[in-house]
């Protein structure tokens, strides 16, 4: 309708090398569901996946993107071994316009991964739930403030939980009618069950620049992150994504 949408993307790839070592068989299914009201937007993200570690634990988002929030940062580095994982990711948003100038937003991820073989001391199933309260007030008629508080809890089989929370604040400016800057600093505290605490200074720096036919997207994220190796770690992430319209319907 026009103020409702839904996407149900089923996706097979396979990988043959000649070398049941390396070949694979990976299925994917995304799916997509936005709501919009007149002061108020839900979203839905839900993503399932069936793949080899060889691969799967690298991020690798759709080419598309529409948001960069949505872009995954839960990965071991596991790369030089082999093993199947199933991954399961759900990311509810919902957005409040409490004026014309301030938005109030609350999301939510959860992510379950589990692995067809134990491999003591390098993967680990785990479970990651992160919920965040998210405001923003337009200050001028280029500038927005934003201002986030987030809390999360990462749990792997065999380790206590681990729970953490922080905040963070920072501007997003609109260079131009097709370029906005984005950028984020903040603080996260982690803390073991046992009383151990950490905190780990975290930060964004995102520039998104729509023309007519083409959207670029080049993004450092300094994050606190949960994956397979069976602890949270601090990563330093780059992502740089191009899209460029061939026709109304090819890109």
């Amino acid at each position: 309708s026009p103020t409702t949408s839904f996407t149900l993307t089923p996706r097979i790839l396979r990988r043959d090398y000649g070398d049941e070592d390396f070949d694979a068989t990976e299925e994917f299914l995304d799916m997509r569901f936005d709501r919009r009201w007149q002061s108020s937007r839900f979203r839905f993200r839900g993503q399932y996946s069936s793949e080899l570690v060889r691969t799967a634990e690298r991020v690798d988002p759709d080419f598309d993107i529409e948001d960069p929030t949505e872009i995954p940062d839960d990965a071991s580095g596991r790369v030089g071994i082999r093993d199947e994982r199933e991954r399961i990711d759900v990311r509810p948003w919902y957005t409040y316009d409490i004026s014309n100038e301030a938005t109030l937003g609350f999301r939510l991820q959860y992510t379950d991964v589990s692995y067809e073989e134990k491999l003591a001391g390098l993967l680990n199933d785990y479970t990651n739930l992160r919920g965040n309260i998210d405001f923003s007030r337009q200050w001028s008629q280029r500038n927005t403030v934003l201002f986030g508080v987030t809390y999360r809890t990462y749990e792997a089989e065999g380790s206590d939980a681990v729970s953490g929370y922080g905040v963070s604040g920072g501007i997003e400016r609109l260079l131009s009618e097709k370029s906005t800057l984005r950028i984020m600093a903040g603080l996260e505290n982690t803390e073991t069950a046992d009383g151990e605490s950490e905190v780990d200074p975290v930060g964004e720096i995102t520039h998104l620049r729509q023309l007519e036919t083409t959207r670029l997207l080049a993004q450092y994220w300094h994050v606190v992150s949960g994956g397979g190796s069976g602890n949270l770690s601090t990563r330093h992430i780059i992502n740089i994504n191009f899209t460029r319209d061939l026709t109304e319907r090819v890109s």
